[in-house]
């Protein structure tokens, strides 16, 4: 059997395949690897946005629509078939010498999860990527592009969640690895999560503000709109739920009008915007406690350790309160978005030079922040 190319695994994932003594088994695992990595990559690469329409209405019957999601839907559909064709050459039912005994981190051990794992999971995703060919058989979605992207965008979601864990559980059966560290791809959409719930929590906090301190409807219609679009630019827009984007564009185009209408009251752009801010908080809510939980416990983890440094160097004496409070707020930095009391402190300390902050304010600062974050629910 020819080794896999493992140029596009990630470096952990490569260095747990080339520990394991078996070469036989690494073989096939790296195999399947490789397939898993190729199926996470092409889901990625399927372009919904381009299908999307510019209006949200749901248009009129229209076979366009069928030529227009065909590619997305073929690709969905032939990134899966491949994946399971190498599962089953790998993993085959009667194949496996693996023992349910095997220690941890042991080649039986590993060859028994990965098995175990693989053969559940590849009769899922073909059942998954079977309702994504039976979309282009439900009449329904004819005249309803707003619905078949959400069922593509659903299944594709679905799918891919079920590979990754198949490489993270196979991996993690060689030994103590994260998602990051193993998932092809994983490290790419935490950052795209990260910048989609902070520019979110920006935007909800200028929008709020606008909302507030706004004198004229007209104007006020038109600046949020202006935000609201530049929002919709951002790279990790592509990966919001279909409904979500559609709401935005109904928005948007009610805003637009009461821009231009001169009598337009504050209380009408307000009735018109806050649902979709606490969507976009919903959303940003939905993405800590999936695909961010691990990453933001970490972070809080590091930023709470320095925090109580700080604390401890007040107590002492030492001097170093100041560098120990001011590492602790860089490490909270990729929580920026979670808690709207941690960002505020956030902001706050970023107008202070905290390094150089006398004791008598570092000691209420720092016990205020580990207590912010120390009551984050993660």
């Amino acid at each position: 059997m020819a080794k896999a190319t493992q140029g596009e695994l990630p470096p952990a994932l490569v260095t747990l395949l080339g520990a394991i003594i078996d070469r036989e088994l690494a073989v096939r695992l790296s195999e399947v690897m490789a397939a898993a990595g190729r199926c996470i990559e092409r889901l990625a690469g399927i372009n919904l946005v381009a299908l999307e329409p510019n209006e949200a209405g749901e248009g009129s019957a229209d076979l366009a629509l069928w030529e227009k999601t065909a590619p997305a839907v073929g690709e969905m559909v032939v990134a899966v078939n491949e994946l399971c064709a190498v599962i089953d050459a790998s993993f085959p039912p009667s194949r496996s010498r693996a023992s349910l005994f095997g220690e941890d981190g042991s080649d039986q051990r590993a060859e028994y999860e990965a098995a175990a794992v693989f053969r559940t999971i590849g009769p899922l995703i073909q059942k998954e990527v079977a309702e994504v060919g039976a979309l282009m058989r439900r009449p329904e979605l004819l005249s309803s592009p707003w619905s078949l992207l959400s069922e593509l965008q659903r299944l594709r979601a679905d799918i891919r969640a079920r590979v990754s864990d198949g490489v993270y559980l196979s991996a993690a059966a060689l030994g103590p690895v994260s998602r990051e560290e193993v998932v092809p791809g994983f490290g790419q959409e935490v950052l795209r999560a990260l910048s989609f719930r902070g520019t979110a929590s920006a935007l909800r906090r200028t929008a709020s503000q606008r909302l507030e301190t706004g004198t004229v409807g007209a104007r006020l219609a038109k600046t949020l709109e202006e935000d609201f679009e530049a929002f919709t630019t951002m790279p990790a827009w592509r990966h919001v739920k279909i409904e979500t984007k559609r709401s935005m564009l109904e928005l948007r185009s009610r805003l637009t009008r009461l821009a231009g209408e001169g009598e337009t009251g504050v209380g009408e752009v307000r009735e018109a915007a806050e649902p979709m801010l606490a969507m976009l908080e919903a959303t940003s809510f939905e993405l800590s406690r999936s695909l961010l939980i691990a990453h933001d416990r970490e972070a809080r983890h590091l930023a709470l350790r320095r925090a109580e440094q700080a604390e401890l160097h007040l107590t002492l004496g030492t001097g170093a309160a100041g560098w120990a409070l001011d590492a602790a707020f860089e490490a909270a930095t990729p929580l920026r978005g979670c808690n709207e009391h941690v960002d505020q402190l956030m902001r706050e300390a970023s107008k202070l030079a905290v390094g150089e902050l006398p004791e008598s304010e570092l000691m209420p600062l720092a016990a205020e922040f580990a207590a912010a974050l120390s009551r984050l629910d993660l």
